[in-house]
């Protein structure tokens, strides 16, 4: 009977131990299922119209410039590259090692800053515009392209909101560019 005891007490005690830890485990499930906080939603970022877009590129030098339409067949609208550089007399543009630029679209009398004004070191701006059948949207792929900094994001134009939802498609920071070939 001593023997048993001995046995049996050691075998209670671990019985007693991986049973409390089972109901635990099944009631902090539980209670974390029914706390469970929903996923935070992440609306997305929208570029509204501006008034009085004129006087937002004033003494910026106009970089390019296309005439596109929001909507096939719509009212045109116009996408403008700037940049704060001079031009010398043959009307080429004077770049440093670093500008301001800034990407705006116009219609009407609004404009969208599709890339805020902002010092560029060492870099350039590049953009994409297009037409998606897939989507039926209006793209501008825009590309910034610094020193050591490579920033590729798209806005699409949404005509319900009359704005453009920005997308991140691509960021990449502390590089050494090596080569390119635009």
């Amino acid at each position: 009977m001593e023997k048993c005891k001995r046995v049996l007490i050691p075998l209670f005690g671990i019985l007693l131990i991986a049973s409390a830890f089972f109901f635990y485990s099944t009631v902090s499930g539980k209670a974390r299922e029914e706390e469970k906080i929903p996923e935070q939603v992440v609306l997305p970022e929208y570029i509204r119209p501006q008034i009085k877009g004129w006087a937002y590129t004033e003494g910026l030098t106009l970089e390019s410039e296309c005439k596109i339409a929001l909507v096939p067949g719509g009212e045109t609208a116009s996408l403008e590259l700037y940049v704060d550089a001079p031009q010398d007399e043959n009307g080429a543009i004077i770049y440093d090692d670093g500008q301001e630029w800034t990407l705006v679209l116009r219609k009407g009398g609004y404009f969208y800053p599709l890339l805020k004004k902002q010092y560029i070191q060492n870099g350039k701006v590049y953009y994409n515009a297009y037409y998606s059948y897939e989507d039926n949207a209006f793209h501008i792929l825009v590309m910034k392209d610094q020193r050591a900094d490579l920033d590729v994001y798209e806005c699409v134009y949404d005509v319900h909101e009359d704005a453009f939802e920005v997308r991140e498609a691509y960021k990449a920071k502390d590089i050494v560019e090596v080569y390119k070939n635009y």
